[in-house]
C-alpha cells in the first residue's frame, strides 16, 4: 500500500471520527510519522524532464521536496522529441488528463504523427508513441506542480562550488557558490549529462563519452503559410521526415506551432559516421560546451557540396539560410557510472538520475523517456519505502539503464547505416 492509498484511508477515517475541519492536517501529520522518513527532506537539483517529474510526482503523493535549477525562466527545450506510449500513459494519469486531452497539450501539431518508415521512430512505432513538445511538455508538468514554495535558483546564489556529503543527523549538505548550504537527508541529481554535482560526489568518475559521429542541428521559424507550401506536402500528415544522402543522414522535424502569431518552428540535422581528418575541424570531441554555437566553415562547406537535394531538403539545407539560424554543434554523448558508485552514494542519501546517471546520445537515442520513467518510479519507490532504502531502487533500474545503453548504441549505428530505413538517395 502506498502513501496516497494510506492518506485515503486516513481522511475516510478522520472524516467520520473528527469532522471536516481537522482531516487534511490530521492526514498528514500521521502519514508522515507512518512512513519511514517521509518527513526527511528531499532536495532534487535539475528542472529538467527527470526533476519535473519527480516533483510532481512526489506532490501527487504528497511528499514534500525543493527543487532547484541554475536557469529559472520559462521552458526553453524548443524542440521535439518521440514520446513512449508507456510514458505518456503514466504522464496523463499522473496529471489527472484524459489521454487525448493530454496528446492535444502537448504533442508539436496536437497529434505528433510519425511516418511508419521514419528514423523518428526510435521506439520501433509502438501503438501510441508520438511527437512531443518539450517545451510544453515542461510546461504542463510545471503548471500542475507545487506552487506554494517558488523552487530557489542556483543563479540566486550563483554559481555551484561544489558538493560534498556529511553524514550524522545534518544530514547531506550541498554548497551553492558564496550561498548558504543547503541541507537534506535525500538529495536527488538530475542535473544533466554535464552534472557537477555528480563530478563533486565522483571526482574520479569518468566523464561523457564522445560517439564518433558529426552532427550539426539547426532551427528555423517560419509563417505557417511557408511551412504549409514548402514542407507540408512532403510531410504528408506527419511531423517528422528523414532520408539518406551521399552516406549523410538528413532529418527534419516540426517541434512547434505558435497558435498566437502562426509562427512555425522546424528543426533540421545533418549527421554522419566520423571519416579520417574530421576531429580537428567538424568533429572537435573535446569541445567546451560553449563552443557549440561556435560552427565551422568546413561544416558550410561540405553542406555547399551536397547537389541535387530534393525538395524540402534543398530549402532545409540552404548554406546562406543556416547562417541566418541557431546551428549548433552536437556531441552524440553517452555517461555510465560504475553501479558500486550509484549504490554507494544511494545508501549514503544520494541519487543520479536521468542523464547524470546514464546519458543517452540525441541520435537514437531515448533519454527523455527514461528521465520520465526515472522520476516516477523515484517517486513511487520513496512513496512505498520511504528514502531508507535508495540503493534497492538503484538495483531496480540498473537493467533497463543498462538495456538503453546497449539499444541506443545499436540504434545511432543503424540510423547511419547506408539503406537503412530512410530513403536513399545519391547525387553521384
Amino acid at each position: 500500500m502506498n502513501i496516497f492509498e494510506i492518506r485515503l484511508l486516513l481522511i475516510v477515517w478522520a472524516f467520520r471520527a473528527l469532522g471536516e475541519g481537522s482531516v487534511v492536517s490530521f492526514a498528514c501529520s500521521l502519514c508522515n510519522h507512518l512512513i519511514p522518513n517521509m518527513a526527511a527532506s528531499i532536495v532534487i537539483v535539475g528542472a529538467g524532464l527527470a526533476g519535473l517529474t519527480l516533483k510532481r510526482a512526489l506532490t501527487q503523493y504528497g511528499i514534500p521536496a525543493t527543487l532547484y535549477e541554475s536557469y529559472n525562466g520559462p521552458p526553453r527545450h524548443a524542440y521535439s522529441m518521440t514520446l513512449e506510449p508507456r510514458v505518456s500513459k503514466s504522464l496523463w494519469q499522473m496529471l489527472g488528463l484524459g489521454e487525448q486531452e493530454f496528446r492535444r497539450a502537448v504533442a508539436v501539431d496536437g497529434e505528433g504523427r510519425i511516418h511508419a518508415s521514419s528514423l523518428f521512430s526510435e521506439t520501433q512505432l509502438d501503438a501510441g508513441a508520438f511527437r512531443a513538445s518539450r517545451k510544453m511538455l515542461e510546461g504542463l508538468l510545471r503548471s500542475h506542480g507545487d506552487k506554494q514554495s517558488p523552487s530557489p535558483s542556483f543563479a540566486e546564489h550563483g554559481a555551484v562550488g561544489g558538493a560534498g556529503l556529511y553524514g550524522g543527523d545534518s544530514g547531506l549538505g550541498l554548497d551553492v557558490g558564496s550561498g548558504p548550504r543547503i541541507k537534506a537527508q535525500t538529495l536527488v541529481l538530475a542535473d544533466g549529462v554535464h552534472s557537477r554535482l555528480r563530478k563533486g560526489l565522483l571526482p574520479n568518475a569518468r566523464g561523457p563519452e564522445v560517439l564518433p559521429f558529426i552532427t550539426y542541428n539547426g532551427k528555423r521559424r517560419m509563417p505557417k503559410a511557408t511551412y504549409d507550401k514548402v514542407y507540408a506536402p512532403a510531410m504528408d500528415g506527419a511531423t517528422t521526415l528523414d532520408m539518406h544522402f551521399d552516406g549523410c543522414l538528413l532529418q527534419l522535424a516540426l517541434n512547434d506551432i505558435d497558435k498566437k502569431t502562426g509562427i512555425v518552428g522546424l528543426s533540421y540535422t545533418y549527421s554522419r559516421k566520423v571519416r579520417l581528418g574530421d576531429e580537428k575541424e567538424l568533429h572537435r570531441p573535446d569541445r567546451a560546451t560553449g563552443a557549440a554555437t561556435s560552427i565551422p566553415d568546413a561544416f558550410y562547406e561540405e553542406i555547399d557540396r551536397l547537389r541535387e537535394l530534393p525538395k524540402p531538403f534543398a530549402d532545409a539545407f540552404d548554406v546562406e539560410q543556416i547562417k541566418k539560424d541557431r546551428a549548433l554543434h552536437w556531441l552524440m554523448r553517452t555517461i555510465y557510472v560504475p553501479p558500486a558508485d550509484l549504490e554507494a552514494l544511494a545508501g549514503k542519501g544520494a541519487v543520479l538520475i536521468g542523464d547524470a546517471a546514464h546519458a543517452q546520445p540525441i541520435l537514437g537515442g531515448s533519454g527523455g523517456n527514461s528521465a520520465i520513467l526515472d522520476g516516477l518510479q523515484l517517486a513511487e519507490h520513496i512513496s512505498r519505502h520511504g528514502t531508507d532504502r535508495l540503493a534497492d531502487f538503484v538495483d531496480e533500474q540498473l537493467p533497463r539503464w543498462k538495456e538503453d545503453a546497449t539499444t541506443c548504441l545499436r540504434r545511432i549505428d543503424e540510423m547511419h547505416t547506408r539503406g537503412g530505413h530512410a530513403k536513399e538517395h545519391s547525387s553521384l
